[in-house]
């Protein structure tokens, strides 16, 4: 059920008593046609956390019960506790974000009336990085739980192991894709940005320093990226001291390597345009690679280090040598890394909320 057009004429009524806008047909229609859109997007939201709210409980029932005695029983495993306690965590998140969402439509729809709340950046902000944060969290869980779940699976598949790999299915499925319709929603025109020199000044200041900002913090996950690859492809030491021996140690490899030549290109990239004052795409196309390239190697960062944390633990509980030293020094490099890109991505998605 949508919100019917006499509902959102009522809207637009209310809002024009309280900021003085030129009344029209055409500024009507224009603001109608905006809130339909923002409507569309809100119910598109709604739909994806509901579904990621299902997913989440239904991975917290299977780890919680997977106990079938001796070894086969989740909570004797670091993965899987932390497996269940992200369940739990986005859970809780997608449940009070549903609420709140199906609280709005309601007030919208039988009341004609936006809550204050729901126009409030603060509460897209809050979208935005909660989102963020619960989809880190969660691919982070996942890929930490993997690794054992493939070699409980090597000897033999049993209804423990079937259980596992169903909650890792459910949680990876249910991983937050909506973070492009966030930045749409609620996008409101910065009054600095108005007619005037001092607010055009005011705003290439600021357009300046979100480039400046998403240069250095590429710059510095290309450096940790750099240091990551270099401690885990030089950490060959004979016997089982032997990266390429390890999945994990692979994937974390593999991953240094493609976030080395991400971050390099728009280091590259960005350099040249700040040094010649000429882009090489266009700003909308520019601002929507930046925040889908930040997003996917951040994914593929926080991923690869949850991945390797596990067995160099369990390495460093019976030996403390140069192989696992070189290794957690690896992990922590990918891990900064990660930090870098997932704040470049946030500065991308501003910027790209200013784009559309």
């Amino acid at each position: 059920m949508s919100v019917s057009n006499d509902s959102k004429m009522k809207k637009i009524e209310a809002q024009s008593q309280s900021e003085p806008i030129v009344q029209s047909s055409s500024s009507a229609a224009s603001i109608l046609r905006q809130w339909e859109r923002e409507d569309l997007l809100k119910r598109a939201l709604l739909c994806l956390r509901g579904v990621a709210l299902i997913f989440s409980l239904i991975s917290f029932i299977i780890v919680a019960s997977n106990n079938h005695g001796v070894w086969k029983k989740f909570n004797k495993y670091e993965e899987y506790r932390y497996l269940l306690a992200i369940a739990i965590i986005s859970s809780l998140y997608t449940g009070f974000q549903v609420f709140r969402r199906v609280r709005e439509l309601y007030k919208e729809l039988y009341t004609a009336k936006i809550l204050l709340r729901s126009r409030n950046t603060s509460f897209v902000a809050f979208d935005f990085v909660g989102d963020q944060v619960m989809a880190y969290l969660l691919i982070s869980s996942v890929s930490a739980a993997i690794p054992i779940s493939n070699r409980f699976r090597e000897p033999a598949d049993n209804i423990f192991t079937y259980s596992s790999g169903a909650a890792i299915s459910m949680m990876s499925t249910k991983v937050q894709r909506h973070h492009l319709i966030t930045v749409k929603i609620d996008v409101q025109q910065d009054p600095a940005t108005g007619g005037g020199g001092a607010g055009i000044l005011q705003r290439w200041k600021r357009e300046d320093l979100v480039k400046r900002g998403s240069l250095g913090l590429r710059g510095l996950a290309l450096f940790f990226s750099l240091i990551s690859f270099i401690l885990v492809a030089s950490n060959k030491h004979g016997d089982w001291e032997e990266f390429d021996k390890y999945q994990e140690y692979r994937y974390l490899l593999a991953i240094a390597i493609l976030s080395s030549l991400y971050t390099g290109g728009q280091v590259f990239r960005q350099i040249h345009e700040l040094s010649t004052g000429k882009t090489l795409l266009q700003p909308r196309i520019a601002a929507l690679i930046d925040f889908v390239g930040d997003q996917v190697v951040a994914y593929l960062l926080i991923s690869s280090a949850s991945s390797a944390i596990p067995i160099t633990d369990r390495m460093r509980e019976g030996t403390d040598n140069i192989f696992t030293d070189s290794s957690a020094a690896a992990i922590t490099m990918s891990f900064f890394a990660f930090l870098c890109l997932a704040l470049s991505a946030t500065i991308s998605g501003y910027k790209l909320s200013t784009q559309t």
